[in-house]
C-alpha cells in the first residue's frame, strides 16, 4: 500500500500554511506604488472589485481577468489597475481611495462595479467580510507612510448564533432565518429535485432581501462618490451582471421584479451625483445570459470567458467616451 499523499493534498496543505505567513498588504502597496510615487503618475484609471473581476472559470481558454480585458481593449498609453477581492465592498473601497488624499498622485477615473449581492445578509453580515483589521491599517497610512505585513483571513470567522437567528423577510420561501440559508447552502442534497430547491433558495437569499435607503452599505456608496467628488476624480459606475435567467427557472417571473426593485432605491440613493462625462451608472443587471456565467445555474455573478468579454468590451466603451470629456486632463 503507497504512503504517498495526494498532490490535491499537498498544495491545500501549503496553501493554508502560505496564508498564515503574514505578507505586505497587497491593496495599499498597490495603491502606495502607484499613487504614492516620486518618479510616476501613477495609473489612469484604478477599477475597484471583488471575486467578479479577479475569477476565470476552469473551462476558459482566455485566462484574462476582468480587467485585463478591460485594458487591452483602452487606447494605448492608457494605464488601468485593478484592486480586486472576494467580497470587498463599499466600506473598504471607501477607505480605500480615501488613502489617495494623502497621496502625491490620483488616477484620471475610479471604475466603481456595484454588486446587488452585497447588500443581502449573506454578504454584508458576514464576519469574515468585514475586513476591520485592512481598513485600520488604511487608516493609518497617511501618519505612518508604512505597507504593514497582514494575513488575509488567515483564520475565518463565523457567524455568532445571534446572527444566525436574525430574522429575514423574503419572498417565494418558508425560510425566516440566516441560519437555514446557512446550513442549506453547506449542505448540497444528492437528489436532482432537492439540488434544485437548494438553488431556489440561494437565489432568493442572494439577491431578494428589499433593498432600503438607509442601507449601511448604500451609504457607504455616498460617501465614496462625495469624496470623489471632493477630488475631482471620474467615476464610471456599473451593477454587476446577475444570472437572472437561471434565476428565473429557479424563482419565477417575480425574481426580474425583486431585482428591479432593488435597483430603484439604488438609484434613487445615486441619482443626485450623476453627471455626465463626470459620474455615470450603467444598470447592468440583465445585461448577460446565462451563457455567460461559469454555470448556467450559477447563483454568483462570476464570468466565463464570453461574460468577461462582452463586460470589458461595454465598459472600454464607457471609459473611452468619459475620457472625450475631459480629453485635456487625460493627455496631460
Amino acid at each position: 500500500m503507497s504512503n504517498s499523499v495526494p498532490i490535491k493534498t499537498v498544495h491545500e496543505r501549503l496553501t493554508k500554511i502560505w496564508m498564515k505567513i503574514p505578507k505586505p498588504y497587497f491593496a495599499l502597496a498597490k495603491l502606495a506604488a502607484n499613487y504614492d510615487s516620486r518618479w510616476r503618475r501613477g495609473a489612469d484609471i484604478l477599477y475597484l472589485g471583488d471575486s467578479v473581476v479577479e475569477r476565470i472559470s476552469w473551462h476558459d481558454t482566455d485566462k484574462r481577468t476582468l480587467d485585463q480585458m478591460t485594458a487591452d481593449f483602452l487606447p494605448n498609453g492608457i494605464r488601468l489597475m485593478s484592486i480586486a477581492r472576494a467580497a470587498y465592498h463599499f466600506r473598504i473601497y471607501y477607505h480605500l481611495l480615501n488613502v489617495l488624499q494623502s497621496m502625491r498622485n490620483r488616477p484620471q477615473l475610479v471604475i466603481l462595479p456595484i454588486n446587488m449581492r452585497c447588500f443581502s445578509p449573506q454578504w454584508d453580515l458576514n464576519p469574515s467580510w468585514q475586513f476591520e483589521e485592512e481598513i485600520q491599517y488604511l487608516k493609518a497610512y497617511s501618519a505612518t507612510r508604512r505597507v504593514p505585513a497582514i494575513r488575509i483571513n488567515a483564520e475565518a470567522l463565523t457567524f455568532s448564533e445571534a446572527e444566525r437567528n436574525l430574522e429575514l423577510d423574503l419572498p417565494f420561501t418558508d425560510m425566516t432565518r440566516i441560519w437555514q440559508f446557512l446550513d442549506l447552502i453547506n449542505n448540497t442534497p444528492p437528489d436532482p429535485e432537492g439540488k434544485f430547491q437548494r438553488r431556489r433558495q440561494i437565489y432568493i437569499f442572494h439577491y431578494l432581501n428589499a433593498l432600503r435607503s438607509n442601507h449601511r452599505r448604500l451609504q457607504d456608496l455616498a460617501r465614496i462618490l462625495d469624496l470623489l467628488d471632493e477630488l475631482n476624480i471620474q467615476v464610471l459606475m456599473y451593477s454587476t451582471p446577475v444570472n437572472y435567467q437561471g434565476a428565473i427557472r429557479h424563482v419565477g417571473e417575480g425574481f426580474v421584479d425583486g431585482i428591479r426593485g432593488n435597483m430603484a432605491t439604488l438609484l434613487s440613493v445615486i441619482h443626485p451625483y450623476l453627471r455626465e462625462g463626470q459620474v455615470c451608472f450603467f444598470d447592468l443587471q440583465e445585461y448577460l445570459t446565462s451563457d455567460d456565467f461559469f454555470h448556467v445555474d450559477e447563483m454568483t455573478e462570476h464570468l466565463n470567458q464570453s461574460g468577461r468579454l462582452k463586460l470589458a468590451q461595454r465598459l472600454a466603451s464607457e471609459i473611452k467616451e468619459m475620457m472625450k470629456n475631459k480629453e485635456d486632463t487625460w493627455l496631460n
